[in-house]
């Protein structure tokens, strides 16, 4: 009843001096403030990577690899001999032999890293060969030929990634280099038994 007639004399002051006063004016009220809002982000590395890679080295790739002997004359001329009612002759024939110990292979696109850090961080990507991911050397046997093999060694990669974080829209991808050893390489078939390990490491 006290709010009625407080209305009532509001409202009574305000038509004497010709002011309108809206219905419900005297019990409205606003209230406003601010809030401060920050964001903290802690520091995050994301390798991503194949879980295994089978590699097919075709046999045009294979041949190109064997080559051919240098100086080999297009055309031999020999002579026979006889021996009783048989007869030979040697085109003495000089082929050079490809040790193929050191064949360089670059696997493109292995690994990607995506990472949130602070500006000043520098990402290394470290690669492994064999039983951990300090190895430098591994052996793949045939699977149905253990006396062929294929030796793997010097590992790493020629990729780099920019200081601080690359944001994870924007992945920085890499590649994984080696040398193979494919001497001992006879038979025709897949070869395993090694692991390749790849290790980002941010300070």
């Amino acid at each position: 009843m006290r709010n009625n007639k407080t209305f009532l004399l509001a409202a009574l002051i305000a038509a004497s001096l010709g002011v309108a006063v809206p219905a419900g004016q005297a019990n409205a009220a606003t209230a406003s403030g601010q809030t401060k809002f920050t964001v903290a982000l802690q520091p995050v590395l994301v390798l991503d990577y194949y879980q295994e890679i089978d590699l097919t080295v075709d046999s045009a790739a294979l041949t190109t690899l064997a080559g051919t002997s240098a100086n080999l004359a297009a055309k031999q001329a020999i002579t026979a001999t006889a021996s009783g009612t048989a007869l030979t002759a040697d085109a003495a024939l000089k082929t050079t032999a490809a040790g193929l110990k050191g064949v360089s292979l670059t696997l493109d696109n292995v690994w990607s890293v995506r990472s949130i850090l602070a500006k000043s961080s520098t990402t290394t990507v470290n690669i492994g060969l064999g039983a951990s991911s300090s190895g430098s050397t591994a052996t793949l046997t045939a699977s149905t030929d253990n006396s062929s093999t294929i030796g793997l060694s010097n590992p790493g990669t020629t990729s780099s990634v920019p200081q601080g974080g690359t944001g994870f829209a924007s992945p920085v991808y890499g590649n994984v280099t080696m040398t193979m050893d494919l001497s001992n390489a006879k038979t025709a078939d897949t070869y395993s038994g090694g692991n390749i390990y790849i290790t980002a490491t941010s300070t």
